[in-house]
């Protein structure tokens, strides 16, 4: 079996993201740490959600306890799996990531599999609100781990939702089994969000854990 090092920023976990808040360097933080002890699980993403998301109609680290759906100018655009589905998906998607995570492809395609998480988690809908927040973080955290580069949140919000129409059309495209129009936008937005390795400032000292190839 082979051994595959991961780098996050060269192996260090940022002080800080220049130009976002400070819940989402906390939020890189949690990954990393979660990542580093190959716990990547249910509970790492309640307290990403927890962080990024304080206020408290947002009912922070907690999944949604009612069905949901969404509308775009009066018309339904998606209706998210039953509540009861909710807590298995989701820790059948965290254990798909780590398990990704640890492949040669991540570092290969690491927008491709910031793309499928993303997707995923939106499908999953997990939380009555800050759904797009925690994607967006969890896929620009992605994106640094594989060392492909550094992607605000926030930036990917703005390229995203410039066209809403788009945007839900491609991941109801992906819903019923296209994925190349969500992956087309994604790739758009990572290509038009891009920063430079520098934008994480002063990072902290420590390694970059070798980890199984499982592919």
């Amino acid at each position: 079996m082979g051994v595959v090092s991961t780098p996050l920023t060269a192996g260090r976990p940022p002080a800080a993201l220049l130009g976002e808040t400070p819940a989402v360097t906390q939020t890189h933080r949690i990954l990393y740490q979660a990542w580093c002890d190959a716990n990547l699980r249910r509970a790492t993403l309640l307290a990403v959600h927890s962080a990024l998301c304080a206020e408290p109609t947002a009912f922070p680290g907690q999944l949604r306890q009612g069905n949901v759906v969404v509308r775009l100018h009066g018309e339904l655009r998606f209706r998210a799996p039953h509540v009861s589905r909710v807590a298995t998906r989701l820790d059948l998607l965290m254990n798909w990531l780590e398990c990704r995570l640890h492949t040669a492809a991540a570092t290969a395609f690491p927008v491709d599999l910031a793309a499928s998480f993303s997707w995923q988690l939106s499908n999953i809908h997990p939380f009555q609100d800050g759904n797009g927040r925690v994607a967006r973080t969890v896929s620009s955290w992605i994106i640094a781990t594989c060392g492909y580069g550094v992607v605000r949140p926030r930036d990917l919000r703005r390229f995203l939702y410039v066209d809403a129409v788009r945007y839900y059309d491609a991941l109801g495209a992906n819903d019923v089994g296209d994925p190349d129009p969500w992956h087309h936008l994604f790739d758009e937005a990572v290509g038009s969000c891009l920063l430079t390795p520098d934008a994480y400032r002063a990072p902290i000292a420590g390694s970059s854990p070798s980890v199984p190839l499982l592919d």
